[in-house]
């Protein structure tokens, strides 16, 4: 299955391609249809499944996990005092999904920048969103940021 938000990244280079390669233009066909078989590869939406009980969160995202410990001050005053950071590489599922069960309490768009997700500013500077729920086991947040 494939993210909707990734189809025209997929069907329109896929069919542009192949139409450069019957007209007989190899030099804009092959790299047209490259990047689209590997925008299938980026936004493919595997089903998944969690077979945790409710108070137990299972990973939002593909990835590997490079922070686990202390929240920022801005999130541990609001209830929220661990932080588990994944990173994904444009190899990993790019679908976010919520970690358990509950009910939206908060949502906060931030524009902001797209540096590198690997300088330490990236958490700072660049475009994100938070969510905050409330579930089984008590206030959770997920906050994806662009890198």
């Amino acid at each position: 299955m494939i993210a909707p938000e990734g189809r025209i990244f997929v069907c329109a280079p896929l069919a542009l391609g192949i139409g450069a390669l019957v007209v007989g233009w190899p030099w804009l066909g092959w790299p047209l249809a490259a990047f689209g078989l590997f925008s299938l590869y980026f936004f493919r939406d595997p089903d998944r499944t969690c077979e945790q009980p409710p108070n137990v969160a299972c990973s939002p995202a593909d990835g590997r996990i490079v922070v686990v410990g202390d929240a920022p001050a801005e999130l541990v005053s609001r209830g929220l005092p661990r932080q588990v950071s994944v990173f994904m590489s444009v190899f990993d599922v790019h679908v976010n999904r919520a970690p358990t069960d509950g009910t939206l309490v908060e949502y906060a768009y931030n524009p902001g920048r797209k540096i590198s997700a690997f300088k330490d500013k990236a958490s700072l500077v660049n475009e994100q969103n938070l969510s905050v729920w409330r579930g089984p086991a008590g206030p959770f947040a997920v906050k994806q940021i662009a890198g």
